[in-house]
């Protein structure tokens, strides 16, 4: 998933940005849904663990919530690699009670990972991330905005 924000920061130039955004946001949504929507891809073959984001933003920093459910903290891994966050983690599977006849199994084991390029504007020295019932959460700060220099134009 990649999230971008205007560069120029005009008035019209943010209106149509946020549009675009809004639009992509969605786009990804519905296909992060239509991938989850067929568990079974064939017998044997599992669709991938895909966790769900919630990504906002304030004036200072951008946040990025992901749901874990059922991953232990000691099994995610985040890395910034080029302005690439990637979140890697893996849940173990719980043995299967051979007893049982299962009539649907919709829960996911294995490895996943996700990848989220970051706005040009985000100081990769000020990231933290904390994890709590499930829930990863990662605040980076953004860079201060460079202040506009005036260039005279002279005549030759």
């Amino acid at each position: 998933m990649t999230f971008n924000l205007p560069i120029f920061r005009s008035r019209s130039t943010d209106i149509a940005n946020n549009r675009s955004n809004i639009s992509n946001i969605f786009e990804e949504f519905f296909n992060d849904f239509n991938r989850l929507s067929s568990p079974l891809l064939s017998e044997g073959m599992r669709a991938s663990l895909l966790p769900r984001i919630n990504i906002s933003e304030t004036d200072n920093k951008y946040f990025i919530e992901a749901e874990l459910p059922g991953v232990k903290q000691n099994d995610v891994e985040l890395k910034l690699d080029n302005n690439i966050l990637i979140i890697k983690g893996k849940t173990e599977e719980t043995t299967e009670n051979k007893e049982r006849n299962y009539f649907m199994r919709e829960r996911y084991y294995g490895s996943f990972q996700r990848s989220l390029t970051l706005p040009n504007n985000t100081n990769e020295d000020d990231i933290n991330a904390t994890f709590k019932d499930g829930i990863l959460n990662i605040e980076i700060s953004k860079k201060q905005e460079s202040s506009t220099k005036r260039i005279e134009v002279k005549a030759k």
